[in-house]
């Protein structure tokens, strides 16, 4: 079975290279990997160089924020399944796809596992929680969504399906929708990759972009026949909440109580 893997880059060439060599390491070799770079200026070219025996095609010219070069990547990719892994994420062990792919019996079905979420190299929480398992998982997707980067899309999905870049901050929830709607979420009971956090909590001491995501948010929901004016309720507090935290605490503590109230 070939899995396709999209990494996305722009400027990050410590973080491209973290996760080139997360890729480089995995016992399970039917990888087509694609490296979608948005024209950048640091090592990360000279990181795309040293690890052209790894990587199947890549591309390095300016585009139009990171759902335009997922796109790019898409339409180079022929794998049965598609995995989009960008600068920073890392498959958790060399056997990550092994265990994954092991577990796939039906190539028409959207697969999800588990994400560990890190900051400064320490785990801070598990995404889904430990608590959700195949028994709950069905419930559990009525009000929350994967990480995105431990979704294997298959071809039949998408092969046809592009991100909507009318959405600037939440086109992968959008993309997340569109496939719930039409295919079977089939969960997976492993942590599959690590996800690092960073950069996050200035984005939200923003209180423009705090009102921009949840604005996308309501329209991708409602776009998708999926809005609910409780969950809604609860993303505008959530949010809200969490931009005060982060104007009031520094980055490490923000995180730090992210975990406590995930782990809670």
């Amino acid at each position: 079975m070939l899995l396709s893997i999209i990494t996305i880059n722009y400027n990050e060439s410590s973080s491209l290279l973290e996760t080139l060599n997360s890729i480089r390491i995995q016992n399970y070799k039917a990888i087509q990997l694609i490296v979608i770079d948005g024209g950048s200026t640091d090592q990360s070219l000279e990181v795309i160089q040293n690890n052209l025996d790894i990587i199947t095609f890549y591309l390095s010219e300016k585009d139009d924020g990171i759902y335009d070069a997922m796109n790019k990547g898409i339409n180079f990719a022929t794998g049965d399944f598609l995995l989009f892994l960008n600068s920073g994420d890392e498959l958790c062990s060399d056997e990550s796809l092994n265990s994954v792919i092991d577990k796939i019996d039906d190539k028409d079905a959207v697969y999800f596992s588990r994400a560990q979420n890190t900051y400064l190299k320490k785990d801070m929480w598990v995404f889904p929680q430990l608590s959700v398992n195949n028994d709950n998982v069905i419930s559990w997707l009525k009000e929350n969504q994967p990480n995105h980067q431990t979704i294997l899309f298959p071809k039949s999905f998408y092969y046809t399906e592009k991100y909507k870049l009318k959405y600037k901050i939440g086109s992968d929830l959008d993309y997340k929708l569109r496939a719930l709607k039409s295919y079977r979420f089939i969960f997976i009971n492993e942590i599959f990759i690590k996800f690092k956090l960073g950069g996050y909590s200035s984005n939200l001491n923003s209180f423009i972009f705090v009102v921009k995501i949840v604005k996308e948010i309501i329209s991708i929901n409602i776009e998708n026949n999926n809005f609910s004016l409780i969950r809604t309720m609860k993303t505008i507090i959530n949010y809200f909440i969490k931009y005060v935290s982060s104007r009031i605490m520094p980055e490490d503590k923000f995180f730090k109580t992210l975990a406590f109230l995930k782990k809670s």
